[in-house]
């Protein structure tokens, strides 16, 4: 088995667990609100206001994975295509700040750099214009998707990768959150786990506690 396909497995199995411990807490913090995925979108295992997964992997060779999920109510302020400008560009600067290597970081040993970045799903960044908010079958202002010509768009939930190559990854033992939390401080909540086939780490973050550390 490659390397890529061992850390694509960790991340995985971080991932289900993480949305099978984040539904318990789904009931105490929807905000009453019922949020249906329509078929094609993004979606957490329990789509929670406040609360985020990150799920981190590494392996011996220095390639490490963070993978945050998000609703993207936690990153933008709602759920929806954007109603104007002024909202495709809150959504845009929340890409920017999603594509910089400022908001995770790991202990200096590790030597730890930031090597790519992928976004999936979240609102729109573009304002399609007063036409596209028109009168008809579906309403944006409480439809966590679109359909444009049979093409679904996950609107409700963000999925971001970043990838980061550790020169030391054997050094690698702390996780530092700060600054995505501070970036979005509508992420309340955040269900961390850390797994390299040999160490698993994992605990709840807020912005009074921003770290996970092991060893």
């Amino acid at each position: 088995m490659t390397i890529r396909a061992v850390l694509t497995l960790a991340v995985s199995t971080l991932a289900l667990n993480s949305a099978a411990a984040s539904a318990q807490h789904e009931h105490g913090h929807d905000h009453g609100h019922d949020h249906d995925h329509p078929a094609g979108s993004v979606s957490l295992g329990a789509h929670v206001h406040g609360l985020a997964q990150l799920d981190v992997a590494a392996d011996r060779e220095g390639l490490l994975e963070a993978i945050l999920m998000s609703a993207a109510y936690n990153l933008v302020g709602f759920e929806r295509a954007p109603n104007n400008a002024e909202e495709a560009a809150l959504v845009a600067e929340a890409h920017t700040a999603l594509s910089g290597g400022a908001l995770l970081a790991f202990n200096g040993e590790a030597s730890c750099e930031l090597v790519a970045t992928n976004i999936e799903g979240g609102p729109s960044t573009e304002f399609a214009g007063e036409d596209h908010h028109h009168d008809d079958d579906h309403t944006h202002d409480h439809a966590h998707g679109h359909s444009d010509n049979g093409h679904s768009h996950g609107e409700a939930d963000f999925v971001i990768t970043w990838t980061y190559d550790c020169a030391s990854p054997a050094q690698l033992d702390t996780i530092e959150a700060a600054g995505l939390l501070s970036a979005f401080p509508a992420i309340e909540t955040l269900e961390l786990t850390y797994f390299d086939g040999e160490v698993a780490a994992a605990d709840t973050l807020d912005a009074g506690s921003t770290r996970l550390s092991w060893r």
